[in-house]
């Protein structure tokens, strides 16, 4: 499902909406070369971020690196030794 509201309106009149598509490619690749999503939202001219989030899209290759660095995030934590350290006791004054 399309979430902008304008996609919908061009595939129910069966308009190509060719500018309007180019407008989600940007944010999308804004959104992917920034790391502040308010520079993205200048750039796009968006005022909420609800509006910058639905012209943004991922595609599966970014969801696969996306998993494949978790997997290994995980795999390195599940192999990590615990590093305890006893802490001096405290005289209590009284």
């Amino acid at each position: 499902m399309r979430h902008c509201r304008l996609c919908r309106r061009y595939d129910k009149a069966a308009v190509p909406d060719t500018l309007h598509t180019i407008r989600h490619w940007f944010a999308t690749m804004t959104a992917n070369s920034v790391s502040n999503p308010r520079v993205g939202m200048a750039l796009t001219g968006h005022k909420s971020h609800a509006a910058y989030m639905n012209y943004i899209h991922g595609d599966k290759e970014q969801a696969r690196a996306l998993a494949d660095q978790l997997a290994a995030l995980a795999n390195g934590l599940s192999k990590a030794k615990p590093k305890v350290v006893a802490l001096p006791k405290q005289r209590v004054k009284g």
